[in-house]
């Protein structure tokens, strides 16, 4: 269920935090999250203090977003990211999988 994948997502930072030296407190990118839960555990664990969340739909129209989290699209990620920002960590939950298959108003891409 829900919560217990969350719980094991949240133990599971905790637990690699040492591992994340290098990139701890940094600015992180998020893949593909339509609710920020895993933006809010690396603001709130410290692993990120900035965390930009590259998603489909356009969260920026979000009420109450944490002024920590910089929604972008595909479009605009692709336009003005690549190469210019860089980012100290990245992680991705359950959204690889899904894309290029249209279900996200993404482009279907049979690979």
């Amino acid at each position: 269920d829900e919560l217990n994948s969350t719980s094991r997502l949240v133990a599971s930072i905790q637990e690699a935090i040492p591992l994340f030296e290098s990139a701890y407190g940094g600015h992180w990118l998020v893949l593909g999250s339509r609710t920020p839960f895993v933006e809010a555990i690396l603001l709130e664990t410290g692993v990120a203090s900035h965390v930009t969340t590259l998603e489909y739909a356009n969260l920026s129209a979000c009420p109450g977003l944490h002024p920590s989290i910089s929604p972008v699209l595909p479009r605009e990620f692709c336009q003005g990211y690549l190469g210019e920002e860089r980012f100290d960590g990245f992680i991705q939950w359950s959204s690889v999988e899904h894309s290029g298959m249209g279900m996200y108003g993404d482009e279907i891409n049979h690979w």
